[in-house]
C-alpha cells in the first residue's frame, strides 16, 4: 500500500505545504537497471545535446513551440512511496498552479526527461551517482493549470550490496532539475532514504507522464 508523505522545504517545488490527494500510482516498469550501461545518466554535460535536438523537434511536432517551458515555480508536488524487490519507488505529481504574473502565459512545455537529479545533503553536496533516465523520454506535451504530471525514482536499497563497496550514506534528500529549467531544486525526504556513497547503485528515473484526466 503506497504511503502519501508531504514534503516541505524551503527550496521545494512546492509553494506551501504539500497536501496529498490521493493520486498514488502503481510504481511502473522500468526498461533497464542502473547498473548496467543503457540508461542515461542525468546530469552528465554531455547527456543533453542529443535530448535538446529531439525535444525540440517534437516540442514543433505537437504544437507547444511557441509555449515557454515549464520551471520548478510552475508547480506544487506531492510525494508517495511504494517498495518492492529490495528497491523504493518515489513517485512525484506535478500540478501546475496559475501563473502568479497574470501577464504570463497560463500554459507551459513539459517535457518527458528531468535534465538532473542526485541525492545529496541539505548544503547541495551530492552523494553517490547521477540518477539514470530509463527509457526514451522524449515526449512534449503542454500543461494547463490543473494539469498533472508524475515521475518516479526507483532507489536501491543499499542493503543489498556489500558494504565495503556501498558506503551506504543516509541523505536528506533529492534534486531534481527540469529541462531547460535553470533550478536544482531540493525536495526533503526527511530521513527517509540512504544510498550507496559511490557509484555502485545509482537511481533510476522514469519518463515524465501527463496523467489523463
Amino acid at each position: 500500500m503506497l504511503k502519501k508523505i508531504g514534503v516541505r522545504s524551503a527550496q521545494t517545488f512546492a509553494l506551501g505545504a504539500v497536501v496529498a490527494s490521493g493520486l498514488a500510482m502503481a510504481a511502473p516498469a522500468f526498461a533497464d537497471d542502473a547498473s548496467t550501461a543503457g540508461p542515461k545518466a542525468l546530469g552528465a554535460p554531455a547527456a543533453s545535446d542529443n535530448a535538446s535536438e529531439n525535444a525540440a523537434e517534437n516540442a514543433s511536432e505537437v504544437g507547444t513551440a511557441s509555449v515557454r517551458d515549464c520551471t520548478a515555480e510552475d508547480f506544487v508536488t506531492e510525494e508517495t512511496r511504494d517498495a518492492a524487490a529490495g528497491s523504493v519507488y518515489i513517485t512525484i505529481t506535478f500540478e501546475k498552479l496559475e501563473p502568479s504574473d497574470p501577464y504570463d502565459d497560463e500554459a507551459c512545455t513539459m517535457y518527458g526527461a528531468l535534465d538532473r537529479m542526485y541525492w545529496g545533503d541539505e548544503e547541495g553536496e551530492m552523494i553517490g551517482g547521477f540518477g539514470r533516465q530509463v527509457g526514451s523520454a522524449d515526449s512534449v506535451f503542454g500543461m494547463s493549470p490543473g494539469d498533472q504530471a508524475t515521475v518516479t525514482i526507483k532507489r536501491p536499497n543499499p542493503e543489498n550490496y556489500d558494504e565495503s563497496e556501498c558506503e551506504p550514506t543516509e541523505v536528506d534528500g533529492m534534486y531534481l532539475q527540469l529541462f531547460n529549467d535553470d533550478t536544482t531544486t531540493f525536495t526533503n525526504t526527511e530521513g527517509q532514504d540512504s544510498v550507496c556513497a559511490t557509484e555502485l547503485s545509482v537511481s533510476t528515473v522514469s519518463e515524465i507522464t501527463k496523467v489523463e484526466a
